[in-house]
């Protein structure tokens, strides 16, 4: 509990021995973006390495799944790969297919990279920039926006140098415009937003193709940002919004429907003919 209060968190309540915390730097549902950091920067960011407790935990996992000689065979010829770092998946994968051949890679691989993937080691990464996600198709422009690099100071913070005044102005930062909700239900969000100038807006759901938005009573399109997330770039100015969700092939089967009614009456009117011309 204490560790929990020392990162920005508060006690509020607690119930049946359950304690309930918040946070004192959360950010909204909607909130804006005026930088972004590309996906290849914010790739560098991230690297695999595997150590002494990566194999421990493959171990586990493995003997769970296909028993203890199959782990310990996969664990001794991991070993050798201990301490080396890869700088990204293709890189990992190449030397496993060296190492344990194309098919015990492609079980293995996704396992060991969750043991094996270092975020920011040594260092702390504050984004205030969203990832711009180029191979996503969608019509998000840049024009406006600052691009930011993996070596802004402003983005990575060594942990000696971390205080919570510069979290809390990042997340400030980021709450100046934020999405006034007005209407909400599970399929449908209704709201407001006033902007100082273009930014994103970004959502806290998951991007799908399933959900759709109109902005001032206008169709248009959402992006996937922040690698699988979903936002939009408006422009300065207030605006009203509306984030609706289609459930795929909805429009399939309704009109399958309406075509099967369609042919329904069709038949019925023929049999009815046919037993009044005969």
């Amino acid at each position: 509990m204490v560790g929990f209060l020392r990162f920005g968190f508060d006690s509020v309540a607690r119930v049946s021995g359950v304690t309930i915390l918040k946070n004192r730097f959360y950010l909204p549902f909607g909130y804006t973006y005026d930088k972004y950091i590309s996906f290849n920067d914010y790739k560098k960011l991230t690297y695999y390495k595997i150590t002494e407790p990566s194999l421990k935990n493959i171990f586990i996992e493995i003997e769970r799944q296909a028993g203890t000689e199959p782990a310990k065979v996969l664990i001794n010829k991991l070993s050798a790969l201990v301490g080396v770092r890869f700088a990204d998946e293709n890189a990992i994968d190449t030397e496993l297919v060296k190492l344990l051949g194309q098919n015990e890679t492609n079980k293995t691989k996704l396992l060991i990279r969750k043991h094996s993937v270092n975020n920011f080691e040594n260092q702390l990464a504050l984004l205030n920039a969203f990832v711009y996600e180029k191979e996503s198709p969608s019509s998000l422009s840049l024009s406006g926006f600052k691009k930011i690099s993996g070596n802004d100071s402003l983005l990575i913070v060594k942990p000696e140098k971390f205080n919570f005044e510069i979290y809390k102005n990042i997340t400030d930062s980021l709450k100046v415009d934020t999405f006034q909700i007005t209407e909400f239900s599970q399929a449908n969000i209704k709201g407001e937003i006033e902007l100082s100038r273009t930014k994103l807006l970004f959502f806290t759901i998951p991007f799908d193709k399933g959900w759709e938005i109109k902005v001032d009573g206008e169709n248009k399109e959402l992006s996937r940002v922040n690698i699988g997330f979903t936002g939009i770039v408006l422009p300065k100015g207030e605006h009203d919004i509306e984030l609706y969700y289609i459930p795929q092939y909805s429009q399939l089967t309704s009109w399958v429907s309406i075509i099967s009614i369609i042919l329904f009456w069709l038949f019925l009117g023929y049999d009815v003919y046919r037993k009044r011309k005969f």
